[in-house]
């Protein structure tokens, strides 16, 4: 049987692949075992509106 996760999860362990989760209520500063969960960052790009150019027939 497998050991059960506690309810209340640190966050810093909430978001780190490792098995060693701790409670909430654990004072911790820092894991040295904190691996993160990868972050996908959006970037919003402002670019200028030109209007476009019409094209010459033929």
């Amino acid at each position: 049987m497998s050991a059960k996760q506690p309810e209340n999860i640190h966050p810093i362990c909430a978001n780190c692949y490792g098995k060693c989760k701790q409670n909430d209520k654990v004072k911790l500063v820092v894991c040295p075992h904190h691996d993160p969960h990868p972050v996908q960052l959006e970037l919003k790009l402002v670019l200028p509106k030109k209007p476009r150019k019409k094209r010459q027939a033929g």
